[in-house]
């Protein structure tokens, strides 16, 4: 995974579907947050590119959900 030109190396599993995953260090959250693009290439397939605008919002939505324990209060 690489964000903007910083690359993340880490331990990725792989769903039905296409789907991937991987846990979110401080550190990867942090790039996420804070950069334009991500580059990811798993498995050996194709380099994807997708744009990182809305990541902060979404994020943080997520810590607030976690931290409510799922509970929406909006």
């Amino acid at each position: 995974m690489i964000v903007d030109a910083t690359e993340t190396p880490g331990d990725y599993q792989i769903h039905r579907g296409g789907w991937a995953s991987t846990a979110l260090s401080a550190e990867l959250r942090d790039q996420l947050m804070a950069g334009n693009y991500i580059t990811t290439a798993i498995d050996g397939d194709d380099e994807r590119q997708w744009i990182l605008n809305g990541s902060t919002a979404a994020l943080e939505t997520l810590e607030e959900c976690y931290a409510q324990n799922g509970i929406a209060w909006r």
